[in-house]
């Protein structure tokens, strides 16, 4: 559940459906915005009850790659969040992973230098870590043997990933902590495409099939659960 001030903005966003109209634009380096949502159980009299608030902050991701005097209030609310989060959702763009398995130097670039800062706030937290692979549709045609189903393309995007010390240290640095890699795709594997000039695109008449888009936030509460036993 959700306010119906919110609920109208997400449902903006949400009509990237439509393929006549372009990708929504990106978040601004001036802004930070939470969304608050109410997860809501039924009893048996058809009741409801608020079990669980979920604070969701979104900003732009420029923050964390470049030094930007505009952004600096939206920097210090993000760092603040960060450290009282009880979970950290890390994305990293699927495109650019896909440039590091081509061999391409602006993939290899970005994920060598542009997400340490990203990746040093994740290390330096112990809440539960998930990172998301965003545009899982478009991680795909880099080499993988025929027939490659996503968890071997899920393997490859590790063993590659792994070749970073910064990775490595995410994900070893602290036994106790939960950290989970998942691939998810807002829109699905026929709803989007690669152009000739490089660009991400819609196909004209496609139809949206989210995959794994649930699953960050579904994993949370096990995961914070799981971490608290191991401590």
């Amino acid at each position: 559940d959700a306010t119906p001030e919110q609920r109208i903005t997400l449902d903006t966003i949400y009509r990237i459906s439509n393929t006549d109209q372009g990708w929504p634009r990106g978040t601004r380096l001036s802004e930070c915005t939470e969304y608050l949502f109410d997860c809501v159980a039924v009893d048996e009299t058809n009741a409801r009850h608020p079990v669980l608030r979920i604070s969701y902050l979104d900003y732009a991701g420029e923050l964390l790659e470049t030094a930007q005097e505009s952004g600096q209030g939206a920097f210090r609310q993000l760092t603040e969040h960060i450290g009282s989060a009880h979970a950290l959702l890390g994305v990293l763009d699927g495109y650019r992973i896909l440039q590091l398995l081509r061999g391409e130097e602006t993939g290899r670039r970005h994920l060598e230098f542009e997400v340490q800062t990203m990746l040093g706030l994740l290390q330096s937290a112990t809440a539960p870590v998930h990172v998301v692979i965003s545009k899982w549709d478009l991680v795909r045609g880099f080499g993988e043997p025929e027939g490659a189903d996503d968890q071997l393309r899920l393997q490859c995007v590790i063993d590659a990933l792994m070749r970073f010390s910064h990775f490595r240290s995410l994900a070893f640095f602290r036994p106790g902590q939960v950290v989970r890699l998942i691939p998810v795709s807002a829109v699905g594997p026929t709803f989007a495409e690669i152009g000739a000039d490089g660009a991400v695109v819609k196909r004209p008449g496609a139809q949206l099939q989210p995959k794994n888009v649930d699953v960050p936030l579904s994993a949370v509460v096990p995961d914070l659960f799981r971490q608290v036993e191991r401590t």
